[in-house]
C-alpha cells in the first residue's frame, strides 16, 4: 500500500495506552491509517528519527487566544486549546473572531465573571476593575443567569 504521507522511524507515544516505541506512521487523506514496525512507502516520506510523534495535547486552561499564541502552542504539540475559567460574555462573537483563522482547535465557556461584568456595565477586559465585590440583588442574579443561559 502507498500512503499519502509516511513518517519513518519516529518515537510513537500514546499516553492513553502507554505505548512508546519506534514506528513508522502511514497517513491517507489526513488520517493515520497505519502504525508499523516496518518501513512504510508513501508519496512523501519524512524521516523523523530522534523525534516524537504522538496524539495532540489539549490545553483546557488558557487565557491567551492570539494567533501568535496558537502558533506557539501548535509548535508545542497542542492541537486543542480552551478558555474554560474566565470565559467570555459573547460566545458567538468569540467563535466568529477565530472562525477559519487558527492552526488548532479552540473552545470557550460562558464565564460567570464575564457575565457579571456585562450586567454591571464594566468596560471590556479580562477581569473587572471595580464593583467586583458588590452584593448582588436578586434581579442582578437573574440577569447574570440569563447571560449564562444565553451563552
Amino acid at each position: 500500500m502507498e500512503y499519502d504521507l509516511v513518517f519513518l522511524n519516529g518515537r510513537v507515544i500514546n499516553p492513553e495506552t502507554n505505548f512508546d516505541a519506534i514506528r513508522s506512521v502511514g497517513i491517507i487523506d489526513g488520517s493515520i491509517v497505519s502504525i508499523s514496525e516496518e518501513n512504510l512507502k508513501g508519496k512523501v516520506e519524512i524521516d523523523i528519527s530522534n523525534l516524537i510523534i504522538c496524539p495532540g495535547f489539549i490545553d483546557v486552561h488558557s487565557h491567551e487566544h492570539s494567533d501568535e499564541y496558537y502558533t506557539l502552542k501548535c509548535q508545542d504539540g497542542v492541537t486543542s486549546i480552551f478558555e474554560l475559567e474566565v470565559g467570555t460574555d459573547d460566545v458567538d462573537l468569540w467563535y466568529a473572531e477565530r472562525d477559519n483563522k487558527t492552526l488548532i482547535n479552540y473552545g470557550v465557556a460562558i464565564g460567570h465573571i464575564q457575565a457579571r461584568m456585562k450586567v454591571f456595565n464594566h468596560p471590556p477586559g479580562f477581569l473587572p476593575h471595580s464593583d467586583s465585590s458588590a452584593a448582588l440583588q436578586p434581579d442582578r442574579i437573574d440577569e447574570i443567569k440569563k447571560e449564562i443561559e444565553y451563552g
